[in-house]
């Protein structure tokens, strides 16, 4: 067996000192870090606070824009709508307008049609009469040919 000394003692201390002041400076400097830590967590809290308000900002203003387009568009639709409307009744009263003569100019060619069908069974008459004419001169003219060659005439 060994005997203990009172050297060994003293350096035994001295190690467990020195192990107990790093063990302090350790558990110190893990403190201050954790420390900066917490700091910089509050810090970046309060920044994604500001980032939150300039999120719902931006929110505000976009939803706003958009409310004012939608009712600026709405506003020109109903311009078109009564713009294309009051044409369209316009272009009505004009049709309205435009009914009796065009009853009347579908009446004339009614009138017309029949009076066609009748002017065409008189020119056929009159080209049958014609005909009739034209075959009498050309056999009157025929004969006095024959009979002027013939010199009985």
């Amino acid at each position: 067996m060994t005997t203990v000394t009172e050297n060994d003692l003293r350096e035994i201390k001295n190690l467990i000192i020195q192990l107990s002041e790093r063990t302090d400076n350790q558990y110190k400097q893990l403190n201050q870090k954790i420390n900066d830590l917490t700091l910089d967590v509050a810090v970046m809290k309060e920044t994604l606070v500001g980032v939150n308000k300039r999120f719902d900002d931006v929110n505000i203003s976009v939803n706003k824009r958009f409310d004012d387009i939608n009712i600026s568009v709405n506003k020109r639709f109903d311009d078109v709508n009564i713009s294309v409307n009051k044409r369209f009744d316009d272009v009505n009263k004009r049709l309205d307008d435009w009914k009796p003569q065009i009853t009347k100019a579908i009446d004339k060619t009614d009138n017309v049609a029949e009076k066609m069908s009748i002017l065409s069974e008189k020119v056929g008459e009159l080209k049958n009469w014609r005909q009739v004419a034209i075959i009498v001169i050309t056999g009157l003219i025929t004969t006095l040919f024959w009979l002027l060659r013939d010199g009985r005439f």
